[in-house]
């Protein structure tokens, strides 16, 4: 298919959750930087082994973390 992605590479969240009332959802935006209050969809960053001062380990440790994550998120899914 044809798509079209926006990629936010800066450091901070680009869109506001709560910016965008009129529409049913805000425009996806993948970015390194996300929070509670915004609607960027996270992507992890594959330009550092690991970053132990930010809580981030070896990319294998960071994988399994997430694949739990998912797993757990799955499980809890309310059809």
């Amino acid at each position: 298919p044809d798509v079209d992605l926006v990629i936010s590479s800066g450091d901070h969240p680009l869109v506001i959750a709560d910016a965008t009332p009129n529409s049913d959802a805000p425009p996806p935006v993948f970015s390194i930087a996300s929070s509670p209050l915004h609607a960027d969809i996270p992507w992890p960053c594959f330009s550092f082994w690991n970053w132990p001062e930010a809580g981030i380990g070896p990319w294998p440790t960071q994988r399994e973390t997430m694949l739990q994550a998912a797993a757990a998120f799955q499980d809890n899914k309310v059809p």
